[in-house]
């Protein structure tokens, strides 16, 4: 068998190596992060936005029952 003996400067190498990597892939990990949290809000800001739609088209429907007392017509039905 052969002896696979790691000197100390060696083992300083490697570990400066597996330091590089684990920093490159931390950032590679926040860059993906900030991505994903950009598309989510995004993402929320139209969801909150068409919520608001729908609540102000629902309000308008009650205001019209209030003030006529039918509920306003939804199909055109001949």
């Amino acid at each position: 068998m052969k002896n696979f003996s790691v000197t100390h400067q060696e083992s300083k190498y490697f570990q400066a190596e597996l330091d590089k990597r684990r920093m490159r892939a931390a950032q590679s990990h926040r860059i993906e992060i900030k991505r994903i949290e950009g598309i989510a809000g995004g993402a929320k800001a139209q969801a909150e936005k068409n919520q608001r739609n729908e609540e102000l088209k629902v309000i308008e429907k009650a205001n019209k029952f209030r003030s006529t007392g039918k509920l306003p017509p939804t199909c055109l039905c001949f």
